[in-house]
């Protein structure tokens, strides 16, 4: 992936910025000066009895304040528009340094104390994979990243497409960091899918013909009373013009309920729907290479138009918030009404396609995040899926939360089989758990993940680490464990592909209990085919992984001929983290090693806080 200097890129828009803020300013100035004057010549054509010159002048200056009022919101835009991209890059800034973890949305209404990873692994909540890489702003952008990190369900092939446009998003910087402004300026309204659901609904504004045929003789007679009152002359030549004002003002009184029920969304609605234009004008100006991202490009450019004509209709119905200019509107144009047909006909043109559009964009956004990890974590690569059991194969397997100087990396192979990772106290054996559960879940949703190379088949992640008892429940922690581990021989029951993560088994029990009961689920999951990992302290529990059996072979007749013994349970291996001691300081080196623990460090800590 190509690095990218997020603050020489931060200096050239504070450039920018300075630049148009400059104008911004004179221009303000040259506002203010213009304001001076034309109060200045008011004044003086007031006093002179208005002569025609010095109303042509007055003109002449409103125009020019006009203009300048045009040029002046361009380039507070313009100011607006660096600071936006300036923060997009400080963003990325503090994802690369660190500092993500002061990121305030931590995807908190997607916090499910009963998903199978999500609150063991960090994909949600505070400092999780979704504060780290969260770059969406709509209610469908955050929808769609919620659901690719808990509950994607890709194909191999969808995951391929997804990993190639994630890959060019990723090397698009100016291109994806221009849109990710461009989606900021769309409000996150909750209300939206309520909105969309209303637009899909394609029942007629007026059922009855008849209706339309009133409606329609009101507007001529109301438009030839104003051309008969223009181009005639008579005593009563307006009356009749005021006559059908008031007759349509009347009308739309009357259908005033019926108008609101119909098109009250968009009054509710506080998202501003042609704030999507300028999203989807940036996406059809770009040419993509991926098949998805094309994908996306061409469905963009058939909802474009449905996006604007919906957008021009919500700004037609936005006029009538005044209640002056309603009430005019209505009686010249039947303004109400005509926003509610409008509304009636894009709804039968675009209605049942525009939830789609809408979808395609949160996909997009949610892509647009996976493509942030190659900016900020070093040593990523682009997993490869494959059609195998329980496999996971790694180099430089990695942590993508751990930053990148304190991250240590490890290269592993499972192949349907249990691990049993032993080691000391904060050797690195529920970090690297982690880290292998966290880089499942990018890969199985199309992502980078943290490793030099990998390639993985598709399992169903489940894990019981974080135990928390229930007071109010009764539950204790140790019954907490047994409920979550029971949930994982149930599921590797039903479902082969199955990879279980396990910390300190059995933790909340005695020592003899605790042997049973580990021994008696890693056989469970064994016989069920199941991959996965547990860490213990109990080094008794890794003799699980050592245990024989006579095996026989060949010809046994002979009195000295004895069975050969191997493996009681060929998919049970061990494998350890250790610790090295350097005078009275402990040294980890967080490296994953073939075989059980054969270090401990409690007594060195006990005496280190002054126990012993």
């Amino acid at each position: 992936m190509v690095q990218i200097d997020f603050e020489q890129d931060i200096e050239k828009r504070k450039k920018y910025r300075s630049a148009f803020n400059r104008v911004s300013n004179i221009i303000g100035g040259i506002k203010l000066c213009l304001s001076l004057i034309i109060f200045a010549t008011v004044y003086t054509v007031w006093v002179n009895h208005f002569p025609a010159g010095g109303v042509l002048l007055i003109a002449a200056e409103a125009v020019v304040f006009v203009i300048a009022c045009i040029y002046h919101d361009y380039y507070i835009e313009k100011v607006h528009h660096e600071e936006g991209l300036i923060a997009i890059h400080q963003n990325n800034i503090m994802r690369k340094n660190g500092k993500w973890q002061e990121f305030s949305d931590i995807g908190e209404e997607y916090i499910d104390e009963n998903h199978d990873y999500a609150m063991d692994l960090d994909i949600v909540g505070a400092r999780s994979l979704f504060q780290f890489l969260n770059s969406t702003y709509t209610y469908y952008g955050r929808t769609a990243f919620s659901k690719d990190l808990l509950h994607a369900r890709y194909s191999k092939k969808e995951i391929e497409d997804r990993q190639k446009a994630v890959a060019e998003l990723g090397s698009m910087y100016e291109f994806a960091s221009e849109l990710e402004y461009r989606f900021s300026k769309i409000e996150l309204d909750r209300e939206f899918p309520e909105l969309v659901t209303e637009l899909k609904r394609t029942e007629k504004f007026l059922k009855h013909s008849w209706m339309k045929v009133l409606l329609c003789a009101s507007q001529i007679l109301t438009m030839a009373s104003i051309l008969w009152g223009i181009f005639t002359t008579g005593e009563n030549k307006w009356a009749a013009v005021g006559i059908m004002l008031s007759v349509q003002i009347i009308l739309c009184i009357l259908g005033a309920g019926k108008i609101k029920s119909y098109i009250h969304i968009l009054y509710r609605s506080s998202c501003k729907i042609d704030a999507y234009n300028p999203v989807l004008e940036w996406i059809c100006g770009q040419e993509f290479k991926s098949d998805k991202m094309k994908g996306i490009k061409e469905q963009v450019q058939y909802s474009r138009t449905a996006v604007k004509k919906l957008s021009l209709i919500y700004e037609h119905v936005s006029q009538c918030h005044n209640g002056i200019m309603k009430m005019i509107l209505d009686a010249f144009f039947l303004w109400s009404y005509k926003n509610a047909l409008d509304l009636e006909i894009w709804k039968q043109k675009y209605g049942a396609s525009i939830e789609g559009c809408f979808l395609l964009l949160g996909e997009l956004e949610s892509l647009l995040s996976f493509a942030n990890l190659p900016r900020v974590c070093e040593g990523v690569s682009l997993p490869e899926y494959r059609e195998e059991d329980n496999v996971v194969r790694a180099e430089g397997l990695g942590h993508p939360l751990i930053g990148n100087e304190k991250r240590v990396c490890n290269d592993m192979t499972l192949c349907r089989e249990i691990f049993i990772i032993s080691g000391s106290n904060m050797s690195g054996k529920t970090t690297f758990m982690r880290t292998v559960g966290i880089n499942l879940v990018l890969a199985y949703a199309g992502s980078f993940v943290c490793a030099g190379r990998m390639s993985c088949s598709g399992m169903r992640i489940v894990t019981s680490m974080r135990i928390v008892d229930d007071l109010k429940g009764g539950t204790s922690t140790f019954y907490a464990e047994l409920k979550k581990i029971k949930r994982i021989i149930d599921l590797a029951g039903r479902d082969k592909h199955t990879l279980f993560l396990i910390d300190e088994i059995f933790r909340g029990t005695n020592s003899v209990d605790r042997m049973k009961g580990a021994e008696g689920v890693l056989k469970e999951l064994w016989r069920y085919g199941a991959a996965g990992m547990i860490t213990t302290h109990d080094l008794e529990i890794c003799r699980l992984a050592e245990e024989e059996e006579d095996v026989k072979q060949g010809d046994l007749s002979q009195k000295d001929t004895k069975p050969s013994r191997e493996k009681k349970y060929q998919n049970i291996v061990n494998y350890s983290f250790c610790e090295t001691y350097q005078g009275d300081e402990i040294q980890f080196d967080y490296r994953l090693r073939k075989g059980r623990s054969t270090t401990t460090n409690g007594e060195y800590l006990l005496k280190q806080i002054g126990i012993l």
